[in-house]
């Protein structure tokens, strides 16, 4: 086996929002949504495409691989491209459809007139970086710029659907929005109407609506009006097996030999608790020792200790970094809110409400430091900033968990020290 020290270097340089080399688990939730895009076109002579109130929500704390999940997406959708039926993904970011939602629509006409080789070309590129919106949006704007465009960009989905034949729609088309519990402004604003739209497919167009983000991004829907018909899937730890599944199949990847090195592969991914981000961490710590020790003798010049301090410091950042200025403000609060989640393999569904919890522990330490809410705060605003920041997690069911068990503990560490 030889190592592929390109692959090898570019992966140890990526940031922590690139996709994984290998993408593991959440199958049932891709299949899920293809299929109900798949659903949505009724055909090439079809008078009217789309299912109302089709939209599927993906929703976990930061670094459970949402945006991991929807490159996949766009993967699959670049390999089954020829496919009867098979779905194109268009994924806008929530700042690019919030500061113009006109981008958006620019960006449906173009994919709807793209030959299927640019399509694969284009996708395939933004697929490396991660979006394949940057591409799209980016070739709407220059053609709009340059007054090339062959028609006017329309101003909403109906306009769309009036200026483009039924018949030029050969395919289904998956909107995807990133981070989209930020789309906060409400159901009038210009965003939420090309949301709205989607949603209850009444432009005829063969679209389905997917919105990625925290835990509270199904609140952030309703808001905007999507009241029924919000399938959500809520994302977290890989199991034992999608995890081993990950760690073997990037290593084979990256041409690296794990024979005679299984035990020392599995305590490193064993402190990741499952964790997609962590595992991130704990691989790319992996690359750089191989990297710097020798890349031609694989795994046999290692140092294990070195690589297990590198990815325990990446993690410990990633746990600074998640812990606002209000955490820390309330930091004891914060440790008594996780210490009332016994953690069962990983996750317990909590019986009462989190603000039920914090009003409890409050009445019976008021005044002293680190217990208090933030300025401005109530136990309400409180726990959807913990949710925000991964701390919690609100299920579809309306229950909180602590999606991270090593953050939790970390939190728990830092905020009785505090005290």
């Amino acid at each position: 086996m030889t190592v592929q020290l390109a692959k090898l270097r570019t992966f140890a340089r990526a940031s922590e929002g690139e996709p994984p080399p290998i993408f593991v688990g959440r199958k049932d939730i891709l299949v899920d949504i293809e299929e109900v895009a798949k659903e949505a076109w009724q055909g090439n002579h079809a008078t009217a495409h789309g299912i109302s109130k089709s939209t599927r929500i993906v929703q976990g704390a930061p670094g459970a691989g949402k945006s991991s999940l929807i490159a996949e997406l766009v993967s699959r959708s670049v390999k089954n491209g020829d496919t009867e039926r098979a779905p194109r993904v268009l994924v806008l970011p929530s700042e690019m459809i919030r500061a113009d939602a006109s981008i958006a629509l620019a960006a449906l006409q173009v994919m709807i007139e793209m030959p299927q080789s640019n399509w694969k070309r284009l996708a395939k590129k933004a697929f490396d970086r991660v979006r394949i919106s940057a591409g799209l949006a980016g070739l709407t704007l220059e053609l709009t710029q340059q007054g090339q465009a062959k028609t006017q960009t329309p101003s909403n989905l109906f306009d769309l659907a009036k200026n483009q034949c039924k018949n030029s729609w050969r395919f289904p088309i998956i909107v995807a929005v990133d981070e989209a519990q930020s789309l906060r402004g409400g159901e009038d604003t210009a965003y939420a109407r090309f949301i709205q739209s989607i949603h209850s497919a009444s432009s005829g167009l063969p679209l389905t609506l997917v919105l990625a983000g925290l835990g509270d991004t199904a609140d952030r829907a309703r808001e905007m009006d999507l009241t029924r018909g919000l399938q959500i899937h809520d994302i977290g730890c890989l199991t034992t097996p999608e995890v081993s599944l990950f760690l073997l199949s990037t290593c084979e990847y990256f041409g690296i030999d794990v024979r005679g090195y299984e035990r020392q592969l599995e305590r490193l991914v064993h402190a990741c608790d499952g964790w997609p981000r962590h595992l991130h961490f704990a691989i790319q710590a992996l690359a750089t020792e191989v990297l710097k020790r020798g890349a031609g003798e694989g795994l046999s010049r290692v140092d294990w200790s070195h690589i297990e301090k590198e990815a325990k410091a990446s993690r410990t950042r990633y746990y600074q970094q998640q812990r606002s200025s209000e955490m820390k403000i309330s930091s004891v609060l914060v440790a008594a809110i996780m210490d009332e989640f016994p953690i069962d393999n990983g996750l317990k569904e909590s019986t009462v409400t989190i603000a039920a919890i914090m009003r409890s522990i409050q009445s019976k330490v008021r005044d002293q430091v680190g217990w208090q809410l933030p300025k401005g705060m109530d136990a309400t605003d409180f726990v959807a900033h913990l949710v925000h920041n991964g701390a919690l997690h609100q299920k579809a069911d309306g229950t909180f968990t602590c999606p991270i068990p090593s953050f939790r503990n970390y939190l728990i560490k830092t905020g009785y020290r505090d005290a």
